[in-house]
């Protein structure tokens, strides 16, 4: 979704009201403003999406799929120290 708007002269910058509404902006809401090249991005700033965690985590793995054996922990994570002789797979 694209669209123009203009700058005040406080530096105040309007989001048009279906841009809000279609990311659930509401009044009050803090904003990041970045530098990303020649471009100003607004990214909102503590949005949550009002899940808990495990409604997220079911989320994940609704979408992940892995059907083989359960690995230990111990063999996804890296280490500095890890030996590749040293895995049991």
């Amino acid at each position: 979704m694209n669209a123009q708007t203009k700058m005040s002269e406080k530096g105040q910058v309007v989001i048009p009201k279906d841009v809000r509404d279609s990311l659930g902006l509401n009044p009050g809401q803090q904003f990041d403003v970045l530098q990303a090249g020649g471009d100003i991005v607004l990214r909102p700033t503590g949005r949550t999406t009002g899940k808990s965690v495990a409604e997220v985590l079911a989320d994940l793995r609704a979408r992940v799929r892995y059907e083989g054996p359960a690995i230990p922990v111990e063999q996804l994570s890296w280490s500095p120290d890890f030996d590749e002789d040293d895995r049991s797979a």
